[in-house]
């Protein structure tokens, strides 16, 4: 009788106990990985490439996203798990069908072969992952146009750019290149090239370096050098605007064909802005002072802005209106303190 009394009260005691795990084991993720294998546990998180799995029967195991064929829980995970990986809502299938479930697949637990590492130690949050870096791109723009008969006239134009974009510095690399006559005398011959490199060291906040050289048959210059170094500051920076403003110091030299030379140490003072108004339009203009510390009559004011309309829906090619400035305090000779252009120009781009 004591027997059967003990036998009783063990299987009334193990019945609650079996149905509590019965129950867990509901709850728990299920992993199926390719090849078959299954593994259940609990998802504490994931990135792109791991997926952490705790389980009670192998400690914490690490699961290459890559070989995970589909993932079934009966919790609210969908934000913890990684993009592409199918995902089945055992809620919503109970909910379809009220019958009872099948019984959850026994656990197998990790071998050799299958595609996990365990570890000891406890998981550790994936890292945020970094920006991409975009790498190099390239801009080549063009204009043309020319007159016969009553006016003999004729420019033309051609720009090359080309940016490095890294995820804490950029390289912006460009030339220029114009050469225009009027009634058969020279109006323009003008070749410019240069270079800048930006460095943030903090989010919005870093330094730069830039040189630029110019060669202009009409103004009799052999070679203007302008070096420049200080610091830039990203103003605003999102999706749509972006103002980068520079500050530092200049030193500027003026290499004349009649024989003569000028120098000119001074300050550096720049805003760059890109306006995306639209996803076929945006505003672009770059903005340049330099006045000389030895004479403070004595400085450049240049500026070149424009809209640019794209025109296919590879934004490849896009047409630029555009107003190109430049005032010298001090030109040489006779020449005009004011140059200015307006433009229509042809860009091709590529990343």
């Amino acid at each position: 009788m004591k027997k059967l009394c003990f036998i009783l009260l063990a299987i009334f005691t193990l019945l609650p106990v079996s149905a509590l795990g019965e129950t867990m084991a509901e709850k728990e993720d299920r992993l199926e990985i390719q090849g078959g294998a299954v593994l259940t546990g609990i998802i504490e998180n994931s990135n792109k490439e791991i997926l952490w799995l705790k389980t009670d029967y192998a400690g914490t195991l690490q699961v290459e996203v890559a070989r995970i064929a589909r993932i079934s829980s009966y919790r609210d995970i969908a934000g913890t798990l990684p993009r592409g990986v199918p995902f089945v809502d055992l809620r919503a299938v109970v909910a379809k069908k009220p019958e009872p479930a099948k019984a959850p697949v026994a656990r197998q637990p990790a071998t050799s072969k299958a595609p996990v590492a365990k570890t000891q130690t406890p998981a550790k949050k994936p890292a945020p992952a970094k920006k991409k870096d975009e790498g190099w791109s390239l801009e080549a723009g063009v204009n043309l146009s020319g007159k016969k008969g009553n006016t003999d006239k004729f420019d033309l134009a051609i720009t090359v750019d080309a940016r490095l974009k890294q995820e804490f510095y950029r390289l912006d690399l460009y030339s220029r290149y114009s050469y225009g006559t009027n009634k058969g005398k020279l109006s323009s011959d003008e070749i410019i090239g240069g270079g800048r490199y930006t460095n943030f060291f903090f989010k919005n906040i870093g330094f730069f370096v830039r040189e630029e050289l110019e060669h202009d048959e009409l103004e009799g210059l052999n070679i203007r050098s302008t070096s420049a170094t200080g610091l830039s500051w990203k103003a605003k920076s999102s999706e749509k605007l972006n103002v980068e403003a520079r500050s530092g110091i200049s030193y500027r030299y003026d290499d004349y064909k009649s024989g003569g030379n000028k120098d000119f140490p001074g300050a550096d003072f720049g805003v760059d802005l890109l306006w995306k108004f639209a996803k076929w339009g945006e505003y672009k203009g770059s903005y340049t002072f330099l006045p000389s510390f030895q004479d403070s009559e004595a400085y450049i004011l240049e500026q070149d802005s424009g809209i640019n309309l794209k025109l296919d829906y590879l934004n490849n090619w896009s047409v630029r209106f555009g107003l190109w400035t430049k005032y010298n305090n001090q030109p040489s000779g006779k020449r005009e303190n004011t140059d200015i252009r307006y433009y229509v120009r042809v860009i091709s781009s590529w990343k």
